[in-house]
Protein backbone atom coordinates (compact mmCIF):
# COMPACT_ATOMS: atom_id res chain seq x y z
CA UNK A 1 0.00 0.00 0.00
CA UNK A 2 1.75 3.49 -0.98
CA UNK A 3 1.97 5.88 1.49
CA UNK A 4 0.05 9.02 1.50
CA UNK A 5 2.17 11.18 3.69
CA UNK A 6 4.77 13.20 1.76
CA UNK A 7 8.43 14.99 2.52
CA UNK A 8 9.44 17.93 0.82
CA UNK A 9 13.35 17.28 0.94
CA UNK A 10 15.69 19.80 0.70
CA UNK A 11 19.40 19.67 0.40
CA UNK A 12 20.85 23.32 -0.05
CA UNK A 13 24.56 23.94 -0.31
CA UNK A 14 24.34 20.23 -2.07
CA UNK A 15 21.39 18.49 -2.27
CA UNK A 16 17.93 20.35 -2.78
CA UNK A 17 14.98 18.92 -3.54
CA UNK A 18 12.38 20.99 -3.37
CA UNK A 19 9.27 19.29 -5.43
CA UNK A 20 6.71 17.06 -2.74
CA UNK A 21 7.86 13.15 -2.79
CA UNK A 22 6.58 10.00 -1.00
CA UNK A 23 8.74 9.18 1.56
CA UNK A 24 10.21 5.50 0.26
CA UNK A 25 9.91 6.77 -3.63
CA UNK A 26 12.31 7.71 -5.86
CA UNK A 27 11.01 11.19 -6.55
CA UNK A 28 12.40 13.69 -8.61
CA UNK A 29 15.18 16.10 -7.34
CA UNK A 30 15.94 19.94 -7.57
CA UNK A 31 20.04 18.70 -7.67
CA UNK A 32 23.08 18.80 -9.86
CA UNK A 33 26.81 18.14 -9.10
CA UNK A 34 29.94 18.75 -10.63
CA UNK A 35 33.35 19.41 -8.88
CA UNK A 36 35.71 17.75 -11.77
CA UNK A 37 39.16 16.18 -11.01
CA UNK A 38 42.20 17.17 -9.20
CA UNK A 39 41.22 16.65 -5.65
CA UNK A 40 44.56 17.12 -4.27
CA UNK A 41 45.61 15.75 -0.87
CA UNK A 42 46.87 19.02 0.50
CA UNK A 43 50.66 19.52 1.89
CA UNK A 44 52.42 18.00 5.05
CA UNK A 45 49.44 17.22 7.92
CA UNK A 46 46.61 18.79 5.97
CA UNK A 47 44.77 15.75 3.57
CA UNK A 48 41.41 14.32 3.18
CA UNK A 49 40.76 10.54 3.39
CA UNK A 50 37.73 10.19 1.85
CA UNK A 51 35.45 10.42 4.45
CA UNK A 52 32.41 12.34 4.44
CA UNK A 53 28.80 12.82 5.64
CA UNK A 54 25.71 14.94 6.07
CA UNK A 55 24.49 17.72 8.06
CA UNK A 56 20.35 17.43 8.79
CA UNK A 57 18.39 20.12 9.98
CA UNK A 58 14.36 20.11 10.00
CA UNK A 59 12.65 23.16 8.31
CA UNK A 60 9.24 24.15 8.49
CA UNK A 61 8.09 24.53 4.75
CA UNK A 62 5.94 27.62 5.26
CA UNK A 63 8.46 30.05 6.65
CA UNK A 64 11.42 28.25 5.81
CA UNK A 65 12.91 28.32 9.68
CA UNK A 66 14.81 25.97 11.39
CA UNK A 67 12.70 23.97 13.57
CA UNK A 68 14.96 21.61 14.78
CA UNK A 69 18.53 21.27 16.21
CA UNK A 70 21.01 20.45 13.29
CA UNK A 71 22.84 17.11 13.67
CA UNK A 72 25.28 15.11 11.54
CA UNK A 73 25.10 11.63 10.27
CA UNK A 74 28.27 9.82 8.74
CA UNK A 75 29.05 5.84 7.52
CA UNK A 76 32.63 6.68 9.46
CA UNK A 77 33.30 6.30 12.96
CA UNK A 78 34.41 10.09 13.35
CA UNK A 79 35.01 9.99 17.28
CA UNK A 80 39.18 11.32 16.30
CA UNK A 81 37.68 14.84 15.22
CA UNK A 82 38.87 17.37 17.33
CA UNK A 83 38.26 20.19 15.83
CA UNK A 84 34.57 21.46 15.26
CA UNK A 85 32.20 23.98 15.31
CA UNK A 86 28.77 24.34 16.77
CA UNK A 87 26.11 22.85 14.49
CA UNK A 88 24.67 25.10 12.95
CA UNK A 89 23.11 25.10 9.30
CA UNK A 90 23.43 27.14 5.95
CA UNK A 91 20.19 29.30 7.01
CA UNK A 92 21.91 29.88 11.07
CA UNK A 93 24.72 31.91 8.95
CA UNK A 94 22.18 33.67 6.36
CA UNK A 95 20.34 34.85 9.50
CA UNK A 96 23.44 36.18 11.29
CA UNK A 97 24.76 33.31 13.18
CA UNK A 98 28.91 33.16 13.19
CA UNK A 99 31.06 30.06 13.90
CA UNK A 100 31.72 29.32 17.28
CA UNK A 101 33.95 26.57 17.88
CA UNK A 102 32.77 23.03 19.50
CA UNK A 103 33.69 21.84 22.26
CA UNK A 104 34.40 18.71 24.22
CA UNK A 105 33.41 15.85 22.05
CA UNK A 106 32.13 15.73 18.29
CA UNK A 107 29.36 14.20 18.25
CA UNK A 108 27.46 12.56 14.82
CA UNK A 109 24.50 9.64 14.22
CA UNK A 110 26.26 6.78 12.67
CA UNK A 111 23.68 5.88 9.39
CA UNK A 112 20.97 3.33 9.57
CA UNK A 113 22.01 2.50 5.94
CA UNK A 114 25.10 3.26 4.41
CA UNK A 115 24.91 6.78 2.51
CA UNK A 116 25.94 6.67 -0.93
CA UNK A 117 28.85 8.52 -1.57
CA UNK A 118 28.41 12.55 -1.79
CA UNK A 119 32.11 13.81 -2.12
CA UNK A 120 34.06 12.26 -4.73
CA UNK A 121 37.59 13.36 -6.75
CA UNK A 122 35.74 12.89 -10.00
CA UNK A 123 32.60 15.13 -9.28
CA UNK A 124 30.15 12.56 -10.41
CA UNK A 125 28.26 11.52 -7.38
CA UNK A 126 25.40 9.47 -8.24
CA UNK A 127 22.76 12.07 -7.59
CA UNK A 128 19.74 9.50 -8.20
CA UNK A 129 20.85 7.21 -5.22
CA UNK A 130 21.36 9.62 -2.87
CA UNK A 131 17.64 11.23 -3.92
CA UNK A 132 16.08 7.68 -3.73
CA UNK A 133 18.42 7.13 -0.10
CA UNK A 134 16.74 10.40 1.77
CA UNK A 135 13.23 9.25 0.42
CA UNK A 136 13.52 5.94 1.82
CA UNK A 137 10.90 5.24 4.56
CA UNK A 138 13.59 3.72 6.99
CA UNK A 139 15.96 6.55 6.45
CA UNK A 140 13.09 9.10 7.17
CA UNK A 141 12.06 6.81 10.34
CA UNK A 142 16.08 7.26 11.54
CA UNK A 143 15.81 11.06 11.28
CA UNK A 144 12.49 11.57 12.70
CA UNK A 145 13.83 9.45 15.77
CA UNK A 146 17.45 11.09 15.61
CA UNK A 147 15.81 15.03 15.92
CA UNK A 148 13.43 13.97 18.59
CA UNK A 149 10.27 13.63 16.93
CA UNK A 150 7.78 10.89 15.25
CA UNK A 151 7.73 9.94 11.51
CA UNK A 152 4.51 11.37 10.99
CA UNK A 153 4.81 14.33 11.86
CA UNK A 154 8.07 14.99 10.07
CA UNK A 155 5.91 13.97 6.86
CA UNK A 156 2.63 15.01 7.79
CA UNK A 157 3.93 17.53 4.54
CA UNK A 158 4.82 20.90 6.94
CA UNK A 159 8.29 20.34 7.00
CA UNK A 160 11.47 19.86 4.84
CA UNK A 161 14.67 18.37 5.37
CA UNK A 162 17.30 20.64 5.08
CA UNK A 163 20.83 18.86 4.05
CA UNK A 164 24.38 19.71 3.76
CA UNK A 165 27.40 17.32 3.12
CA UNK A 166 30.12 17.09 5.31
CA UNK A 167 33.75 16.79 4.77
CA UNK A 168 36.16 15.08 7.58
CA UNK A 169 39.74 16.38 6.73
CA UNK A 170 43.09 16.92 8.06
CA UNK A 171 44.61 20.35 8.34
CA UNK A 172 47.52 21.40 9.94
CA UNK A 173 47.46 18.09 11.73
CA UNK A 174 44.32 18.38 13.33
CA UNK A 175 41.13 16.47 11.96
CA UNK A 176 37.78 18.60 11.38
CA UNK A 177 34.62 18.53 10.26
CA UNK A 178 33.13 21.27 8.19
CA UNK A 179 29.70 21.69 5.68
CA UNK A 180 30.63 24.06 2.50
CA UNK A 181 29.64 27.35 4.10
CA UNK A 182 31.84 26.30 7.28
CA UNK A 183 34.29 25.77 5.05
CA UNK A 184 33.90 29.33 3.35
CA UNK A 185 33.78 31.49 6.65
CA UNK A 186 36.30 29.78 8.17
CA UNK A 187 38.46 30.44 4.93
CA UNK A 188 37.65 34.21 5.64
CA UNK A 189 38.46 34.34 9.00
CA UNK A 190 42.12 32.61 8.20
CA UNK A 191 42.52 35.12 5.82
CA UNK A 192 42.49 32.57 2.90
CA UNK A 193 44.37 29.99 4.99
CA UNK A 194 42.45 27.07 4.82
CA UNK A 195 41.67 27.54 0.89
CA UNK A 196 45.70 27.91 0.34
CA UNK A 197 46.03 24.18 1.71
CA UNK A 198 43.08 22.54 0.90
CA UNK A 199 41.49 24.30 -2.57
CA UNK A 200 40.81 20.84 -4.54
CA UNK A 201 38.57 19.87 -1.54
CA UNK A 202 36.97 22.30 0.29
CA UNK A 203 36.65 25.53 -2.54
CA UNK A 204 35.51 22.50 -5.48
CA UNK A 205 35.04 19.17 -4.67
CA UNK A 206 32.85 19.77 -1.16
CA UNK A 207 30.79 23.11 -2.30
CA UNK A 208 30.30 21.39 -5.98
CA UNK A 209 29.15 17.85 -4.64
CA UNK A 210 25.67 18.73 -5.37
CA UNK A 211 23.93 22.10 -5.98
CA UNK A 212 20.41 24.01 -6.38
CA UNK A 213 19.40 23.75 -9.83
CA UNK A 214 15.99 25.62 -8.85
CA UNK A 215 15.70 28.87 -6.67
CA UNK A 216 14.69 27.82 -3.00
CA UNK A 217 14.88 29.09 0.89
CA UNK A 218 15.43 32.17 -0.80
CA UNK A 219 18.86 30.97 -2.20
CA UNK A 220 19.28 31.59 -6.11
CA UNK A 221 19.89 28.31 -8.90
CA UNK A 222 23.39 27.95 -9.46
CA UNK A 223 24.23 29.12 -12.66
CA UNK A 224 28.33 29.47 -11.99
CA UNK A 225 31.12 27.25 -13.01
CA UNK A 226 30.60 23.35 -12.38
CA UNK A 227 33.82 22.31 -12.34
CA UNK A 228 36.13 25.05 -11.18
CA UNK A 229 37.25 26.52 -7.78
CA UNK A 230 34.65 28.55 -5.86
CA UNK A 231 35.33 31.95 -4.09
CA UNK A 232 34.43 31.69 -0.17
CA UNK A 233 31.30 34.73 -1.47
CA UNK A 234 30.06 32.22 -4.09
CA UNK A 235 29.83 29.63 -1.32
CA UNK A 236 28.30 31.36 1.02
CA UNK A 237 25.74 33.33 -0.68
CA UNK A 238 24.83 30.35 -3.39
CA UNK A 239 26.43 27.15 -2.46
Amino acid sequence: MKLKRIISLICCAALLISTPVLAHAKGSGNMNNGGGRGMGNGSGGSYWNDEDGVRITVVRSSDNKPVSRPFDMTNYNENNVNTFFIQKSKLHYRNGSVLQPGYGIYKSCRAAKVIPKIITESGNANIAAIRYYFTKELIIKYIAQCVGTSYLKLTDGKYKLLLEPIAYFYFDGYKYAMTATEAALYDEALGGGLRAEMVSLTHQQLPLSMFLEHPDLGYPAFHGNKRGRQSDSMIISQL
